[in-house]
Formats: C-alpha cells, sequence, structure tokens
C-alpha cells in the first residue's frame, strides 16, 4: 500500500461489485462499490456513502463519524467523493495517513 499524498486530491477505479483495500493509519477498511459506495470498518462497522463530498473521520461533525475508539485516526482523516459506479475521488487530510493499493489510483489532471 502506498500513502496517499495528503491534501491532494487521487481518483480510485473500483469495478462495481468489488471493493478497494485501505488503511487509514494502522486500520483497516474497504470502500465497496455495490450499488452506492459504501465504507467498512473493523467489526462489522458499516457506512453508506452519500453523493457528493463525504468527510471521514473520529469527530462528531463528519458525515462518517468512526468513534474515538480509532485514537491513530485524525478527527477528520479524509474526503471521499464518489463520482459515478466506478470512480471515487479521495483526499487524505489526515496527520497520520491514509494508504491504498497503488495500482487502483491516479492523480486527476489539474
Amino acid at each position: 500500500l502506498e500513502r496517499l499524498p495528503r491534501g491532494e486530491i487521487v481518483r480510485a477505479h473500483v469495478l462495481p461489485g468489488h471493493a478497494l483495500e485501505m488503511r487509514f493509519s494502522s486500520h483497516a477498511f474497504r470502500f465497496v462499490n455495490n450499488n452506492g459506495w459504501t465504507l467498512l470498518g473493523p467489526h462489522g462497522l458499516r457506512f453508506n456513502l452519500s453523493e457528493g463530498r463525504n468527510t471521514i473521520g473520529r469527530g462528531r461533525d463528519n458525515n462518517v463519524s468512526l468513534g474515538k475508539e480509532f485514537r491513530n485516526v485524525s478527527r477528520r482523516h479524509l474526503i471521499a467523493e464518489p463520482v459515478d459506479d466506478h470512480v471515487i475521488l479521495l483526499t487524505d487530510i489526515s496527520s497520520h495517513g491514509t494508504f491504498a493499493p497503488g495500482l487502483h489510483l491516479e492523480r486527476p489532471a489539474q
């Protein structure tokens, strides 16, 4: 897994019915693409993402609030923006890093 560049948008391609394995700091998560985007986490955590901008982190002010038990996940860790049925834009805004397999990622042209 490679670290996403902090503060830069990265485009992830995930075919319908598949998942993108990720790590938010040291915690394993998956973005699943199956008739909408879902974030799956440890211990059966499941969050459906809405259209547009989703903020993810420990803080209660996020669209996806992971909870305080994820101590090394930032309060505002990641922005996830579903684009269509096979592309999601990811922006790491954390201090601790977000990691994903490089073969699924590309930086959009500026």
